[in-house]
């Protein structure tokens, strides 16, 4: 399980290593590393890894401390280096999430993206009617739609303009500009649908696109007056992020080109407040672009795999925002060959993932238990570990006349380490659970 070269080595602990060579071991590279503030997350695993591994990267960089520590080393070693910062967002790289739209399948990947948008920038709305969302998804749904069909170089930018249309309470039947233009489209498809041989392949593909479109927006048009001023009022103060004179600059172009991500020495750091998760759900969606680009580029590989292994270090997973197919991609283990998913620093959260949580943990072949006392997590690491067998000896005495002493020895079931125990590990120590070294032990191995 132990690569010769060194740099073909995830570093685990000072003795623990794991081959990256996954078609070698048998094994996934996902790992689950949890640990309290402190315990070492970056210091011990992320940094070391990044810096010595031979493979690519896009990391999760909480505070914009990695990259001032690692940035100028990954330089020395070849990379080319690109930033996503949603700190300082005057300094960051452009990204453009309509590039990444799936020319082969573009209204599904328009559909995957607007349930990203919409899920992730609502925040933690608790209510049992989901007419508001689906309704806001709708509209949203027709407008990236409309965008990435009638537009050369499709950009959010011109969604989130596209989105101040108009709906009146009084006159239900008022016409507003977007309305005309779907109107007149409708018209055309019609009329295409009626007389083919009257338009060339190419506007043809594009007006069977806007048919999507419109069947969406006609979706949203069904509500009353009333009903879509405030779905109208509610996607744009939702979309109100992207509205940001910064932000739209990142928004405008793309310099990242996540489909060469695989290619020479690469890393991408994202940049995420701590304090603020006002741009967090941009992250999600780039995380969602980049697992679909690159598995969709493997995928099309002869051997399918990708030219150059890339690793994903996800720090602070569960302020990412939910990102849409996580599950499906990280349960699948040749995609998991192919494209390492690493959620450091805690364990999924269960309000994102609720029960989908356990999935992903359940399919990190490595689990590395860093140290602290929150309680889920030292019961889970406990429960992980099993039990172990130990003897317990009763002594009884019974005085008087005719006294008497006994003594017997009975096996008990103990945790190998409590809970509590786990939240009192020394500094220098962690748990590394490992399925790897499991099963070649049951296999008979030698270890």
């Amino acid at each position: 399980f132990i690569d010769p070269v060194e740099s073909h080595n995830i570093r685990f602990t000072a003795t623990e290593r794991l081959s990256i060579d996954t078609r070698l071991t048998l094994r996934n590279l996902n790992t689950l590393l949890l640990g309290s503030s402190g315990s070492g997350k970056t210091r011990y695993y992320v940094k070391p890894n990044l810096l010595s591994v031979d493979m690519n990267w896009a990391v999760t960089d909480p505070k914009g401390e990695l990259k001032r520590d690692t940035e100028h080393a990954m330089r020395n070693h070849g990379y080319q280096v690109n930033t996503l910062d949603l700190i300082h967002l005057d300094r960051s790289d452009r990204f453009n999430p309509m590039r990444y739209i799936d020319p082969e399948e573009p209204q599904s990947a328009i559909l995957r993206l607007t349930d990203n948008l919409v899920t992730n920038a609502t925040g933690d709305r608790k209510t049992g009617d989901s007419f508001w969302q689906d309704a806001e998804k709708a509209l949203l749904c027709a407008l990236i739609a409309w965008t990435y069909y009638t537009e050369n170089n499709p950009t959010l930018n011109q969604v989130t303009d596209a989105s101040t249309g108009g709906a009146s309470e009084q006159d239900e039947d008022r016409e507003y500009i977007i309305d005309a233009l779907f109107a007149e489209t409708q018209t055309e498809i019609h009329r295409m649908r009626e007389h083919p041989d009257d338009y060339d392949k190419e506007t043809q593909a594009m007006l069977d696109g806007l048919a999507f479109a419109c069947a969406q927006y006609n979706t949203f048009l069904k509500g009353a007056g009333e009903t879509k001023k405030s779905i109208i009022i509610t996607t744009g103060v939702h979309l109100a992020p992207l509205q940001v004179r910064e932000v739209r600059r990142i928004l405008d172009g793309d310099d990242i080109r996540l489909e060469t991500l695989d290619q020479g020495k690469r890393v991408v750091y994202l940049e995420l407040p701590d304090t603020n998760a006002t741009f967090s759900f941009i992250a999600s969606v780039f995380y969602q672009c980049l697992f679909e680009t690159l598995v969709r580029k493997a995928d099309a590989n002869p051997d399918g795999i990708l030219d150059r292994d890339v690793h994903c270090m996800l720090d602070e997973f569960a302020n990412i925002g939910k990102i849409p197919n996580f599950v499906r991609l990280i349960a699948t283990n040749e995609a998991a060959a192919q494209l390492q998913h690493h959620p450091p620093d805690r364990q999924p959260s269960k309000s994102l993932y609720k029960d989908d949580w356990e999935t992903i943990a359940g399919n990190c072949d490595s689990q590395l238990f860093l140290g602290g006392n929150e309680p889920s997590t030292t019961k889970y690491i406990s429960d992980r570990l099993g039990d172990q067998t130990i003897d317990v000896i009763e002594t009884s005495e019974t005085k008087g006349l005719n006294g008497s002493w006994t003594r017997s020895t009975r096996k008990n079931a103990r945790k190998l380490l409590t809970p509590d125990e786990l939240g009192r590990i020394p500094s220098d120590r962690c748990i590394y659970l490992s399925e790897a070294y499991r099963h070649f032990s049951a296999r008979g191995g030698d270890w």
